[in-house]
């Protein structure tokens, strides 16, 4: 048999056993930028397409901003880095 319940106000810390009487709803996005879920290189597919060949112009770490993406070119990319600007494509390599 269900029951109605109140509607109450507590800390996060007292959450355990209780149910939600609303939707949780994030106030932002996390991570806050666009980030590879892979080690590979990052792309602009358009350039790509067009050539079949990129030079690799540099490295995107993981908590470090990356660079601007040069035209036909490709960055080394890893787990958790800032995707390029422009970039739209991340190709694994593990």
């Amino acid at each position: 048999m269900l029951q109605v319940v109140e509607v109450e106000t507590i800390d996060i810390e007292n959450t355990a056993g209780r149910v939600l009487a609303e939707p949780i709803v994030a106030d932002r996005d996390s991570p806050a930028a666009n980030v590879s879920a892979m080690d590979g290189y990052a792309f602009c597919f358009e350039h790509y397409a067009s050539q079949r060949k990129l030079r690799v112009q540099g490295e995107c770490i993981a908590g470090k901003p990356a660079e601007p993406l040069q035209p036909f070119t490709a960055f080394k990319i890893f787990t958790g880095a800032s995707l390029p600007q422009s970039a739209d494509t991340v190709v694994e390599r593990e």
